[in-house]
């Protein structure tokens, strides 16, 4: 009700502030105290200019430019609380956890009554498909709406994390999702949001932006390749080995541009950086693992694949002694699967 009466504050600066205290809120899983700033904020905002229109000083009529800002932030907000909420029910699933609850000691009936979706879905259990999808389709709406302002002309940084929290959106539900072919086409979805910015973006002016998107395309696309691989039940058809041969090479250019980023002087700077350093571990890492997942019928071809995989998983052995003490927990798993395969795929060759 307070939010209902004039003010004579900044109801532009006041919805803000709200909307980034609802961030906070989802990041401690208060979903609900979240859901409060975000309405009080869409409610500020509506009802201090309702049609969010302005007169300019032509006399045109004009939507008020910092009016589609705090809208669209709304709408980002909304999208942010959804996802947290999807990611919230997947982490629960995981662990076997009971049903999260929220202690509801704010009164805010009157503000989600207008929202039916958001009050339905703030304390929801997911343990279904349908169910999730239900959640994926509110933050997907809201996050497609955020993107008519917040377009890549022009607000760069934003948009670009308005898609990779869209590809998020994907990469939870997946997890109830259980046939091979619907997961490989939402995986091949997150992968279309991201892949146009490795052409639209200068690599010059967002180089931090071309290595992060880089490596989450190669690790997209190699998900696409493990379930490719559990389609085929084992077998070395033409069908599967064509799709998994051209899907870890996708995955390798991905990995490899990653690793391209970083000239040979950086390459040696980075190491003063431990997770860069343990980025490229993965990277190399995962291009061994593919050059190893792919199949040719001609001998040649085959033993080519297993060199590269051979020189690949050295090469990473190779890089973790350089900067990992031999007793540290990063990356122990891959270097024991490194070791394990060097012999193997030496026999081969």
């Amino acid at each position: 009700k307070k939010q209902q009466m004039p003010s004579v504050f900044d109801s532009v600066s006041w919805s803000q502030e709200a909307l980034g205290l609802s961030k906070y809120y989802i990041n401690v899983k208060k979903f609900r105290y979240a859901a409060h700033c975000i309405c009080s904020a869409k409610r500020k905002i509506s009802s201090e200019n309702p049609s969010g229109i302005s007169s300019n000083s032509e006399g045109k009529e004009t939507e008020d430019e910092q009016t589609r800002t705090i809208n669209a932030d709304i709408d980002v907000a909304f999208g942010d609380l959804y996802l947290a909420i999807l990611q919230t029910e997947v982490e629960r699933c995981r662990e076997n956890r009971a049903p999260y609850t929220e202690n509801q000691d704010i009164d805010d009936s009157s503000l989600l009554d207008s929202d039916k979706d958001l009050d339905a879905k703030i304390n929801t259990t997911i343990t279904n498909f349908e169910e999730g999808r239900n959640v994926f389709k509110l933050a997907n709406r809201h996050y497609e709406n955020s993107k008519l302002f917040y377009v890549l002309d022009g607000h760069v940084s934003k948009h670009i994390v308005i898609l990779r929290n869209q590809a998020e959106l994907y990469k939870s539900l997946l997890y109830f999702e259980n046939d091979s072919k619907r997961r490989i086409s939402m995986w091949n979805r997150a992968k279309l949001l991201l892949s146009p910015l490795l052409d639209q973006l200068n690599p010059q002016i967002y180089a931090v932006e071309h290595k992060e998107i880089a490596f989450e395309l190669g690790k997209i696309v190699q998900e696409v390749v493990n379930e490719n691989k559990r389609r085929s039940n084992g077998s070395t058809s033409k069908k599967f080995s064509k799709r998994i041969n051209e899907c870890s090479l996708e995955a390798i250019k991905h990995f490899s541009y990653f690793l391209a980023c970083f000239d040979q002087k950086m390459f040696e700077d980075i190491f003063e950086h431990q997770e860069v350093a343990i980025a490229c571990l993965y990277a190399q890492f995962y291009i061994a693992n593919l050059y190893g997942n792919m199949v040719h019928s001609n001998p040649e071809n085959q033993v080519e694949y297993w060199r590269k995989s051979k020189s690949g998983y050295e090469k990473v052995v190779s890089l973790r002694r350089r900067i990992l003490e031999p007793d540290s927990k990063s990356f122990r798993q891959e270097f024991e699967i490194c070791n394990e395969f060097i012999p193997l795929l030496t026999q081969k060759n």
